[in-house]
């Protein structure tokens, strides 16, 4: 499977969200519950592929809708979670690169504009090369540091995309606390030390380059800090 292809990132996508079901959300109280609700479960793949050939803004709100879901039934709250995995490094913004995350432009543009309606979007972003990799914020035009470009050479979709200064991002833990009421103290409990080890592991969410990225570039290997010490997470 081509690193670029769309079934590649899909499946990078779904490794994240995949552990971060097993260590946080399926071991959460019952009050809270995280399901599926992208377009991809929504419409069978007849529908999915007439749906690509049209650009119109219908069907690009469709296309684009956030992924996922999480309610609080005690609460009587709901929010749209989509989950993003960011991990080629654009080489030519320097030292800068390592801050920087890549979002498609349609997508980014979708849930920017459901955020105005009043809908709660959540956007996470694991980043294996920053330093902080795995955040969490509401979309909004603050976040982007470049606004659309246009792709010419790409380990990617190949489509246009947004870069969005990841500093501005509040780390998952604190976000997620302070917006969905889960006490900082449990969401550390369960995204423990295996879950950083388990992210560090897996061969679908490591950083990759771009073959013109100069050697120097090149990082072996990137310190994580850890959201719930002063230390680094060696994951």
């Amino acid at each position: 499977m081509k690193r670029s292809s769309f079934k590649f990132r899909q499946r990078t996508t779904q490794e994240l969200i995949g552990l971060l079901e097993r260590f946080f959300w399926s071991r959460l109280p019952d009050r809270y519950e995280h399901f599926p609700v992208g377009y991809e479960n929504l419409f069978e793949t007849r529908i999915q592929e007439e749906l690509k050939r049209i650009y119109d803004r219908t069907s690009v709100f469709l296309r684009f809708l956030p992924d996922y879901m999480v309610i609080d039934r005690e609460n009587k709250r709901s929010w749209f979670i989509e989950y993003k995995v960011t991990k080629t490094p654009r080489y030519s913004e320097g030292e800068r690169q390592w801050s920087i995350g890549q979002v498609e432009a349609l997508a980014w543009q979708n849930y920017c504009d459901l955020a105005e309606i009043g809908a709660k979007v959540i956007v996470c972003i694991f980043c294996p090369y920053y330093k902080r990799p795995l955040l969490a914020s509401f979309p909004n035009n603050n976040l982007v540091f470049r606004n659309r470009t246009e792709v010419k050479s790409s380990l990617g979709s190949g489509t246009p995309y947004v870069n969005v200064d990841l500093e501005k991002f509040k780390w998952f833990h604190d976000f997620i606390s302070e917006e969905l009421g889960i006490p900082r103290e449990e969401i550390c409990r369960l995204l423990n030390g295996e879950f950083w080890q388990e992210l560090r592991r897996n061969p679908y969410l490591r950083t990759t380059y771009h073959p013109r990225a100069p050697i120097k570039y090149r990082k072996k290997y990137i310190r994580w800090l850890n959201p719930c010490t002063a230390g680094s997470q060696e994951g």
